[in-house]
């Protein structure tokens, strides 16, 4: 799956090494692609191409990533519920 930044001046994408890649795109009268640089490994067991695995924020500093919990433990979940009435 290939990601923009809201502006387009980049490209985010998960390489074969299963990282994710960020290319800086000049708009001149063509795209001009930059060098690509890694940012992070995904660690994801399931990741396929064509799912959703990842989304990056408009400005592409923070990433939203499905990923395996390395600990034996069971992570705990909470749930609030009529959370409204707690803000009055």
């Amino acid at each position: 799956m290939l990601f923009y930044r809201a502006d387009g001046k980049e490209l985010f994408y998960v390489g074969g090494d299963n990282k994710i890649w960020a290319v800086e795109i000049k708009r001149n009268q063509l795209l001009e692609p930059g060098t690509p640089k890694p940012l992070f490994e995904l660690h994801s067991r399931f990741w396929r191409p064509d799912e959703y695995d990842y989304d990056v924020s408009a400005d592409g500093q923070r990433f939203l990533v499905n990923s395996i919990v390395e600990s034996g433990e069971s992570p705990s979940v909470y749930l609030i519920v009529n959370w409204p009435a707690l803000l009055k």
